[in-house]
């Protein structure tokens, strides 16, 4: 049997598992939205101040094409199909997540664990599972993605799979206004706009010829673990406004306003070990209502 044909049965039996999973977690809980949703409360915006659209469509006359011409690669964020999605997807980290998670679901059920109850909401974050899969970092992001996309509820197991992956990029979706979610299609939705918006700042800000570099580094710095694949590139880039050492610089900053401890000394190690867990985080698949 060739390993793609085996994959594609990997796949197909988690798939199964997710249907399964979330039907289950319906049918226990309860059907509908009931007490899935994240309280929404008023929250402060980020300091960080977004480019206006015509900023962010106008990347080409700004010279990011340009660049692309002189070998420098531009990550692109635009939705990728599926099948391509599935190439980079880790099943080893899918199955973990997925068993992990699954031992919370029957854990949820015994009305001695009640105490994960509050405010109407399940708050499972001290929980050995969940602990376990958020412990996982970046590289369990790709896959908690996939559950989302390929789940058709929106119950309690898609809401612990949302503030799993909420937990590990660290990212204020609660107090930023533009972000704040519901329900795990929310979370997702919300999720590609910030991975769109953020990556396609992050061109727009070094082609801003109106800010020092200085300026431009605070800004960068904002934008969260979205731009670390790109931070990366640059190191690769001859003609970069920023030298390694700036851009290393950069980096243990996001990762540390993530909650991450990143202290290495030669980023070329950290970058062969890490960079292909933060290019998956920005891969995205169709909204809900394209599927």
């Amino acid at each position: 049997m060739s390993n793609k044909r085996k994959r594609f049965i990997a796949l197909t039996i988690i798939s199964l598992n997710i249907f399964l999973l979330s039907a289950c977690s319906a049918a226990l809980l309860g059907e509908g939205s009931e007490d899935v949703s994240l309280p929404i409360e008023n929250g402060e915006m980020n300091n960080i101040t977004s480019y206006t659209d015509s900023s962010l469509i106008n990347l080409e006359e700004s010279g990011a094409i340009i660049r692309q011409e002189e070998n420098r690669e531009i990550i692109s964020v635009d939705e990728i199909d599926e099948e391509t999605f599935m190439e980079h997807l880790d099943t080893n980290i899918l199955n973990t997540v997925e068993e992990k998670l699954h031992e919370l679901m029957e854990e949820l059920k015994k009305e001695e664990n009640l105490k994960y109850s509050i405010r109407g909401t399940w708050d499972c974050s001290d929980s050995e599972q969940f602990r376990y899969v958020a412990g996982l970092g970046p590289k369990a992001v790709m896959p908690m993605y996939y559950i989302l996309y390929k789940s058709d509820q929106a119950g309690r197991y898609e809401y612990i799979v949302s503030l799993a992956m909420n937990d590990i990029i660290g990212y204020d979706f609660y107090n930023d206004k533009s972000y704040q979610w519901a329900d795990a299609y929310e979370f997702r939705e919300r999720y590609n706009s910030c991975v769109q918006e953020s990556v396609s700042q992050f061109y727009a800000i070094l082609d801003d010829s109106s800010k020092s570099k200085e300026e431009k580094i605070d800004y960068i710095k904002n934008l969260g673990i979205f731009v670390i694949a790109q931070l990366l590139n640059e190191i690769d880039y001859k003609n970069s406004e920023f030298d390694k050492d700036t851009i290393c610089s950069v980096i243990k900053e996001i990762l540390g306003k993530a909650g991450y401890d990143e202290n290495f000394e030669d980023i070329n190690v950290w970058r062969e070990t890490n960079e292909e867990y933060y290019r998956n985080i920005i891969k995205i698949l169709p909204s809900r209502h394209e599927q």
